[in-house]
């Protein structure tokens, strides 16, 4: 039977049985994986504290190719992010952010771009200030690197720079129609020039200069739509953990 070591973050995990965990890990190397923890839950566990959420671990996992639970053989912490648990604001962000990943990945597929950044994102909500801002530039990070970049520079009617004190963006798809192109039955969502050149940046911006972005006054429910209306359109459903962060 196979056998599979890798870096992983802890999506979620669930109580199973009398005493065993199932753990949704995002692997390095291998993608998602579902893995079962026998015995987990045993005071004298030997994964004990070990596969906490958001926690980054080293794991060993078998089970045959294409399996839909893997056995979990051993985990060691990396980086434990306790300070997202023990902060109400962070722990929901730390959740809506995981079950995001949780719904743009796949069992067996890897994707080291949305590892890398889950992983630095995490880092970043434990000592950021502005957890909107982040979590802005997380949903935009995760379209963008899913394969569902809006089209921000060109007005998807004329294909000229879009211009103009109002234009609107159809989500459906993906672009924005300029204001000389704009009229009464233009689907999708109105917005201005700014809000549109900081959509720009939050596709765009380097991770490191995070922390340096500043939302626009007034704007941060209009951001909030947006973003949401968008990942919905994707993935065709609310995000549960989405609700606590507005609680």
């Amino acid at each position: 039977m196979p056998i599979f070591k890798t870096e992983a973050i802890v999506l979620k995990r669930i109580n199973f049985a009398e005493s065993d965990l199932i753990v949704t890990f995002f692997t390095k190397n291998f993608g998602k994986a579902a893995c079962i923890a026998k015995r987990a839950r045993k005071i004298n566990s030997p994964f004990g504290g070990r596969l906490e959420p958001f926690a980054c671990v080293n794991i060993i996992y078998s089970g045959k190719e294409h399996q839909n639970l893997m056995n979990l053989r051993h985990c060691d912490i990396v980086i434990p992010f306790y300070k997202l648990r023990e902060d109400y604001s962070r722990l929901t962000r730390g959740l809506y952010f995981t079950e995001i990943i949780s719904h743009f990945t796949r069992e067996g597929q890897k994707s080291t771009e949305l590892y890398s950044l889950l992983l630095i994102m995490l880092d970043l909500l434990q000592r950021t200030k502005n957890q909107l801002v982040l979590t802005i530039i997380f949903e935009m990070k995760v379209i963008a690197l899913s394969g569902f970049a809006p089209k921000l520079t060109t007005c998807e009617i004329c294909n000229n720079e879009p211009l103009g004190k109002i234009l609107n963006l159809h989500i459906q798809e993906g672009g924005i129609i300029c204001g000389k192109c704009l009229n009464g039955n233009s689907p999708g969502r109105r917005i201005n020039l700014g809000t549109l050149n900081y959509l720009k940046k939050a596709l765009t911006i380097n991770l490191d200069s995070v922390e340096r972005l500043k939302l626009p006054k007034g704007l941060d429910k209009e951001f909030g739509l947006i973003t949401q209306t968008y990942l919905r359109s994707i993935v065709g459903k609310e995000f549960k953990s989405h609700k606590l962060l507005q609680s």
